[in-house]
């Protein structure tokens, strides 16, 4: 898979010792329904808008770790289209280097009720749909802005990222 984006602060602090980071690899896609609506997760209790996706458990597959996701945050099956690519993250601020393979998908059937962990209760997560690529990507990129912590400021970085390669893929 090709690498599309790295994001790091180590240029903040180049004598950071890096052996002692959690290594976290991860899943993500830009979902998009029939009609062409794109999914996001909104956490109502930061204010913050961000892809479906997340952490890949020890021993699962990548493909198998995205449906998961998929199906556990937006109650949705679904079908990869295209791989769009893997963006690398040095986040010395979590002590933490994480690896995301980047995917467009497609709903597959009806949608469905997610199934939240209790951390995603807790910060208030609910899908939403976004009517296309470019109202997504525009939201991604108001909360951004507004983004105080540096972990938001790279979630937001990163997932437009993606939307806009996912863009670029549809020909939109």
């Amino acid at each position: 898979m090709e690498r599309i984006l790295t994001l790091t602060d180590q240029e903040l602090n180049d004598s950071i010792d890096t052996a002692n980071y959690r290594q976290r690899r991860a899943a993500r896609a830009v979902l998009f329904d029939e009609r062409g609506a794109v999914a996001l997760m909104y956490a109502r209790n930061i204010g913050f808008y961000k892809l479906p996706g997340g952490g890949i458990d020890s021993g699962e597959e990548i493909l198998d770790a995205l449906h998961r996701e998929l199906l556990e945050e937006t109650g949705c099956n679904a079908e990869v289209v295209a791989e769009l690519g893997e963006i690398f993250e040095h986040r010395s601020f979590e002590r933490m280097q994480q690896t995301s393979y980047c995917y467009l998908a497609k709903i597959v059937g009806e949608k469905g009720t997610p199934t939240l962990t209790k951390s995603e209760i807790r910060d208030g997560f609910e899908v939403h749909w976004f009517d296309n690529i470019d109202e997504a990507i525009e939201r991604v990129e108001k909360t951004s802005a507004r983004a105080d912590q540096v972990g938001l400021q790279f979630m937001a970085k990163r997932d437009g990222v993606i939307m806009r390669a996912a863009k670029s893929r549809l020909g939109a």
